[in-house]
This record gives structure tokens, C-alpha cells and sequence, in this order.
């Protein structure tokens, strides 16, 4: 194939019939996009000049970005939110070493 990728994924939001898409990130590597059960806020694994992925969130629209507490030099991927919102759950590794975390927000 001559198709010929830049090895990273950005976010991207659209209305139901694909109407209006716009990215919602521009640099960086953006993946496993969840959205929260209320739909205010995106978790999201990426890599933003880091070797290792971190565990993100920010709003609906793309702004408000922050990193949750997470392990520093390990790859943190798959988040996934509480049916109430209140924590996020994801995996954190190294090699073939990992584990699941969790990070509950304040209240």
C-alpha cells in the first residue's frame, strides 16, 4: 500500500450523521477516548511528548485538559469510567508487568 500514516490518532467529534466533524486535538498521540457516563468528559490515553501514554480528561469539546495521579514511567492505557463517574479505572504497565488502578475524584 502506498497509504502512508503519521503513527498517531487524534480525537475527533461529529453530530450523529457525521455532520460538522472537527478534531479536538491536534498534537500528540490520542487514544482509547471513553466518554463519562454524564457525556461532559472525555478519559483518554495519550502520548504527548513522552515516551510513556498517560491517562488524560478533559470536556466534551476538547478543553480542560488534565492528567490524573498515575504511575510515572509506566504506560498507562484503557481507561474506563465508573458507572457513577466519581473514579476512573485503567492499566498501568511496564514490559510484561502490569496492574489496574484506580483514581477517584474528589467530591
Amino acid at each position: 500500500s502506498d497509504l502512508k500514516g503519521t503513527g498517531s490518532f487524534q480525537i475527533w467529534l461529529s453530530a450523529a450523521d457525521g455532520a460538522n466533524a472537527r478534531a479536538i486535538t491536534r498534537e500528540g498521540n490520542w487514544q482509547q477516548p471513553f466518554w463519562s457516563p454524564d457525556g461532559r468528559h472525555i478519559a483518554v490515553s495519550a502520548r504527548i511528548n513522552r515516551s510513556a501514554f498517560r491517562i488524560l480528561v478533559m470536556d466534551a469539546e476538547g478543553g480542560d485538559i488534565r492528567e490524573i495521579a498515575q504511575p510515572e514511567n509506566a504506560d498507562n492505557v484503557h481507561p474506563a469510567w465508573s458507572p457513577d463517574g466519581r473514579s476512573l479505572v485503567f492499566t498501568s504497565g511496564e514490559g510484561k508487568s502490569g496492574a489496574l488502578w484506580r483514581f477517584a475524584f474528589a467530591t
